[in-house]
């Protein structure tokens, strides 16, 4: 059975094409969240040196998809897909029909490695190993006990330590385990796994992002002036951590800053109330665009709700800035990396950042945790002209060289 090396930072060495099995709990095209991006980065460029089978459920998580609004096309070429219904939301939490499928994959086609994606896939990866020896590495895109102790109330609380513990079992029979910052790996370390056997493999951005869109496309779309001003966040909205941000946007953001400019203009008539002036012209309109699936029933003048797109690049390029007021979650943040890869500044909270805070983005990063702060910061980078970001953010995390630093090769 082969075995598998990572060294990271180092020059790609493929000595042997391998073939490797690549298990998910759902159906990543089109993907339209952080994790269904992650799961096709790895087929894409995995497929380029190995022989790729993708195993998935076929149910999508993006009602919008499911219910045929978006098409759900696949555009990854060498990769064999193997979707395995049925198409319902039961199917994520065990699919026998799933295992099965993977079973036979490993037997016919002698499967060198089996990738699972999230910790869901760790009971697929515990039986397959039982049933075949084949070895296998958990792709962790959350340590998922931590995620649900903090957003889940007392019952995630309740059910925090047993789901720890599955994890800590799925880890310690896997040879490698990817995660995507160094904090997941000081998690993952602290209850008791050896860190020679984690690998921290950043989310990583399409290099397309750095190519200029038409501005004023999705504008025109969406039925706004040219000249008005684009607050942007996106994410999936049913995510626990996404939806208590837009609520965040909703109650604490977007009023402050509708206020900010309300006192401004006051200020500029009555010179005793007198504010700092803002750097961008206080009669253009300031308007809150939230893209992404399962929206929430909330309305405002200021503020637009798309549902999910395909494209989420064109609407990154129609804004001026990028907001991101999270409070809870974990990993690297894709919705920074993109923000920064077109160009744009971003407003964040310091957990909202992660480790991108220590990254040294200066220009692009800006993190505020109070409120009144943050709708400041706001205000005063709405006007700023889009940057090209620096050469070491391109070779960091596009794909190409995140997948790269992965030298998987028979020993």
């Amino acid at each position: 059975m082969a075995t598998i090396k990572m060294f990271l930072y180092n020059k790609p060495t493929f000595n042997l094409s391998m073939k490797i099995l690549i298990i998910s709990p759902s159906n990543t095209f089109p993907a339209l969240s952080g994790g269904a991006v992650r799961t096709n980065a790895f087929l894409k460029y995995l497929a380029k040196r190995n022989k790729i089978f993708y195993v998935y459920n076929k149910y999508h998580q993006v009602k919008e998809v499911r219910e045929g609004k978006i098409k759900s096309k696949t555009n990854i070429s060498n990769v064999k897909l193997y979707p395995v219904g049925p198409s319902v939301r039961a199917a994520q939490l065990f699919n026998p029909l799933l295992l099965i499928k993977s079973y036979k994959i490993i037997k016919k086609e002698k499967i060198d490695l089996v990738i699972g994606e999230f910790a869901w896939s760790g009971v697929y990866l515990s039986l397959l190993k039982l049933l075949t020896n084949v070895s296998y590495i958990i792709d962790e895109h959350n340590i998922e006990y931590e995620l649900v102790k903090f957003n889940y109330g007392l019952l995630g609380k309740l059910i925090s330590p047993t789901i720890q513990l599955y994890e800590k079992l799925t880890w310690k029979f896997s040879k490698y385990i990817f995660c995507v910052s160094e904090n997941d790996k000081k998690a993952i370390i602290n209850i008791g796994i050896s860190d020679k056997k984690i690998i921290v493999v950043p989310n990583g951005i399409d290099a397309n992002l750095f190519k200029k869109t038409n501005k004023n496309e999705i504008r025109t779309k969406l039925k706004l002036n040219f000249d008005d001003l684009i607050v942007l966040f996106f994410g999936k909205l049913d995510y626990s951590p996404n939806k208590e941000t837009v609520n965040i946007i909703y109650n604490e953001i977007m009023p402050r800053t509708l206020k900010i400019l309300k006192m401004s203009e006051f200020s500029n008539e009555n010179s005793e109330h007198a504010q700092k002036p803002l750097v961008f012209d206080k009669r253009k309109n300031i308007k809150f665009l939230i893209v992404g699936s399962n929206p929430p029933n909330l309305k405002h003048e200021n503020i637009i709700f798309t549902g999910p797109v395909e494209n989420i690049k064109s609407y990154i390029d129609a804004s001026d800035i990028v907001v991101n007021p999270l409070l809870h979650g974990a990993g690297a943040r894709f919705k920074i990396l993109e923000a920064i890869a077109c160009g744009k500044r971003v407003i964040s909270t310091s957990i909202g950042a992660g480790e991108l805070a220590d990254e040294g983005i200066k220009g692009f990063l800006v993190i505020s945790d109070d409120w009144d702060d943050f709708a400041e910061h706001v205000i005063n980078n709405l006007s700023k002209k889009d940057r090209r970001p620096p050469r070491w953010f391109l070779d960091r995390y596009t794909w190409k060289n995140v997948i790269n630093k992965l030298n998987l090769f028979c020993g």
